[in-house]
């Protein structure tokens, strides 16, 4: 059952439908949306599972790793079919999975494109970022950031669906009917109960990993001018960010009842 086709009416059903206990569910890993906590719950609670990356010592591009993956890596060995994985997986990359597993289940997080933003900025500042010392120089500051990155600008509908521009509500109508979940930072304790309701047993999340640190180099004091600038830039996700909040309140308000195993 897809996310689009959640509503007030059916949430119980809609829990009960995506409950199977064998399926295979892919996690689509947007980065900065608390998703590296969710894959450490993952390889916990729906175990087999694997996590898709690249190697960026590797001679060969990032890109074309994650797609080699997405053509070849077997997610349903005979002896023990995967239950769960997870990637930052591009739309393309994954059309190719969900090509040869046409019966996966999808879903992914996404967060308040302002928040995120930043957030991507000031991760791109640190050493933990594979290229941080590049993108010291090639964006000395947020706003060539905002300006010049394609991190910037509609990422969330550029790893949903492939597009950086088009129509807002087309888009995300698009986003909702490809997903069989979305969940969100913003509403995280929410939307880890509905996800945990339908993968494993409704529970609470317990980890929380990758935490940006502050340094001297991803200070940002966050103007109503570059709200603005971001706002401007990502009018695609703050769309999807919306309509996808205004599900997880159905959600939240439903799972204000005791708690029950919906797998």
């Amino acid at each position: 059952m897809k996310f689009s086709q959640l509503n007030r009416d059916n949430v119980q059903q809609y829990l009960w439908a995506n409950g199977d206990p064998s399926a295979l569910w892919i996690f689509q890993h947007i980065p900065k949306t608390a998703g590296s906590s969710l894959t450490v719950e993952l390889r916990k609670n729906r175990p087999p599972y694997r996590n898709f990356f690249a190697d960026f010592s590797s001679s060969v591009g990032p890109r074309d790793q994650m797609r080699a993956l997405a053509e070849t890596a077997d997610l349903a060995p005979s002896k023990k079919p995967l239950r769960s994985a997870s990637g930052h997986f591009f739309a393309s990359e994954m059309d190719v999975l969900l090509k040869r597993y046409p019966d996966a289940r999808l879903f992914t997080f996404v967060r308040d494109p302002i928040e995120r933003v930043v957030s991507s900025y000031r991760y791109s500042r640190t050493p933990d970022h594979p290229q941080w010392e590049k993108m010291l120089l090639d964006y000395p500051d947020i706003e060539t950031f905002i300006d010049r990155s394609p991190i910037a600008r509609n990422e969330t509908a550029f790893f949903m669906l492939g597009v950086r521009t088009g129509n807002a509500q087309e888009v995300a109508s698009a986003a909702l009917e490809r997903f069989n979940f979305i969940g969100c930072l913003e509403k995280y304790p929410a939307s880890f109960r509905a996800l945990s309701s339908m993968l494993w047993r409704r529970s609470d999340p317990e980890v929380r990993v990758r935490v940006t640190h502050a340094t001297e180099h991803n200070r940002v004091e966050l103007s109503e001018s570059i709200r603005a600038q971001i706002e401007r830039k990502n009018y695609l996700d703050l769309e999807i960010y919306k309509q996808v909040m205004n599900k997880l309140t159905v959600i939240e308000r439903a799972l204000e009842a005791p708690p029950g195993n919906y797998s």
